[in-house]
């Protein structure tokens, strides 16, 4: 009877890892996985940034906001044009602009900040950027893995970014305290790019 009930969790996890069957779809979630790593990276080095070079909690969560914020405008145009366009391109596109803005943060950290306004501006033009990156990367899947498993790649895909958030903040975190907000942006941006 063991035998049978082991049999059934295996036959049960493979079933739930299916999507993982398919080679493009394991290179496509390994760089939306690593994608969400460098965005974590980097959201936890930004806020420690801000509030270090400020001391101003207002100007923290504004930074947060326009890493958001910016998707309520361009999300619908992103959406639509990543309809039209090879959504490969407009993935990679999404992940070299976040890389370059993101090595950009590294070399302001160099010398710090007297106002938090051009890495706010820079967190609002990354913040776009997530509007082209979160239509094309959902929209890939189905077209990777087919109708058939459409919903289990997106829900395993979902459930990685989630187990990542954890595991980028921490790094961000350890790369901060060891290195400092320049080596924890460029690392971002490396895996970005």
């Amino acid at each position: 009877m063991k035998e049978d009930h082991n049999g059934e969790a295996g036959s049960s996890l493979r079933h739930s890892l299916r999507a993982f069957r398919n080679r493009a779809y394991r290179q496509l979630w390994s760089g939306i996985i690593v994608n969400g790593f460098a965005n974590w990276i980097t959201r936890l080095t930004v806020g420690w940034f801000v509030f270090d070079q400020t001391g101003s909690a207002l100007l923290t969560a504004i930074s947060f906001t326009m890493g958001s914020a910016p998707g309520l405008v361009v999300a619908p145009f992103g959406g639509a044009i990543t309809d039209r366009l090879d959504r490969r391109y407009v993935l990679a596109g999404a992940a070299v602009a976040k890389g370059l803005i993101t090595l950009t943060l590294a070399f302001v950290a160099i010398d710090g900040i007297k106002s938090a306004w051009p890495v706010i501006v820079l967190l609002a033009a990354a913040g776009a950027m997530n509007s082209f990156e979160l239509p094309a990367s959902q929209a890939l899947i189905p077209d990777v893995v087919g109708p058939r498993d459409a919903m289990n790649g997106i829900a395993v895909c979902s459930v990685g970014l989630r187990a990542i958030s954890a595991f980028g903040a921490l790094a961000g975190g350890f790369l901060l305290e060891i290195y400092g907000p320049t080596t924890a942006f460029a690392t971002a941006a490396a895996l970005y790019l």
